[in-house]
């Protein structure tokens, strides 16, 4: 993929100001040490980016997105003016704690397919020391970008035509540290006015599965063990954006139980969609535990309280028997052709 143009502005914190700052921005030339950092994460740019999302319609249903038409608009005409839109919605829409950044939208083509790339690398803080005959004057300088091209929000759209393409892309954002928000809500559904392609539902609903597959097909003791107590955990995740990858990270699943589950899903690739993980559709499918123990019995009760409904008590210290105990009244009995 041949790079064609390179633009960049210097995006200011501006969310919620009524009046915005002028955007500054340029072309860069294709030559340079710059434009060759720019060409090594533009081809590398899909192996990346690997959350899903899609442009959202508008409100009234019709398979319109106005950022979406911006973007055709900067593929199409290929100017700083159209591109410099761009750069005034996102700093429409950056706040103060993500600072000011440096926004860069790259151009490529490949025979008939076309690729935008959009990176925003944020500013830090660097110091300047000047040395004259007599003495050394020091600065602080606030407008320093791209110390570690290892840190930077970006997605990238390709396509071949404009009207059915380009609604899909690939996002990332190694700026964000916690594992549980993947990526910057701002950049995404405020700048993009996009989501991630993966709904709630349907990501909960992989997740949970994918757990339950994985408990019903091994044998591995400490696999279904650690699934399970990670199950119980996950109303901590009501509401909170993850993928199954760090799903996995969050619990601290070993190694072994991370594989199993991923080994589970169709396309290995599916560990890193993100979603919003939605309490009551895991319930839906993961609603209770049961025990099998050596001598033919099986203690069932819901995932959440199963510890409470059964207590566990080791018969000895060298022995990995367990005496199980539980009380209450009978509310009901019933007789089954199969175990579950």
């Amino acid at each position: 993929m041949k790079i064609t143009h390179i633009f960049s502005f210097l995006v200011r914190p501006e969310k919620g100001q009524e009046v915005q700052s002028e955007v500054g921005g340029t072309s860069i030339p294709l030559e340079g040490n710059l434009y060759y950092m720019l060409l090594t994460i533009f081809e590398r740019a899909t192996e990346d980016c690997k959350i899903d999302i899609t442009f959202l319609p508008s409100g009234d249903g019709i398979q319109f997105n106005q950022r979406r038409s911006e973007i055709l608009d900067v593929i199409k005409h290929r100017d700083i003016k159209h591109a410099q839109l761009l750069a005034k919605h996102l700093q429409s829409v950056t706040t103060k704690r993500s600072k000011l950044g440096l926004f860069f939208i790259v151009l490529g083509r490949d025979g008939g397919t076309e690729r935008i790339y959009l990176s925003r690398f944020p500013a830090d803080f660097g110091i300047v020391a000047e040395e004259t005959q007599n003495e050394l004057h020091v600065e602080l300088i606030e407008q320093v970008f791209m110390k570690s091209e290892k840190s930077y929000k970006a997605v990238v759209f390709d396509g071949t035509n404009a009207d059915s393409d380009f609604w899909i892309g690939k996002a990332i954002d190694k700026q964000v540290n916690d594992n549980s928000v993947s990526i910057s809500g701002y950049w995404i559904k405020e700048f993009l006015k996009a989501d991630f392609r993966t709904t709630s539902a349907a990501g909960t609903r992989r997740l949970a599965k994918a757990i339950m597959e994985t408990i019903n097909q091994t044998n591995d003791l400490e696999i279904k063990e650690e699934l399970t107590s990670a199950a119980r955990l996950s109303r901590s995740l009501a509401n909170k954006i993850i993928s199954m990858d760090n799903f996995a990270d969050k619990f601290g699943l070993s190694e072994k139980t991370k594989n199993a589950l991923i080994s589970t899903l169709r396309n290995r690739n599916l560990r890193f969609d993100q979603f919003k993980f939605s309490t009551s559709e895991f319930r839906k499918h993961v609603r209770f535990r049961s025990l099998q123990i050596s001598n033919g019995a099986i203690l069932t009760a819901p995932l959440n309280s199963f510890d409470q409904c059964f207590t566990k008590q080791c018969i000895a210290d060298d022995s990995d028997e367990y005496l199980f105990s539980t009380q209450g009244t009978i509310v009901d009995d019933r007789l089954r052709a199969k175990k579950s």
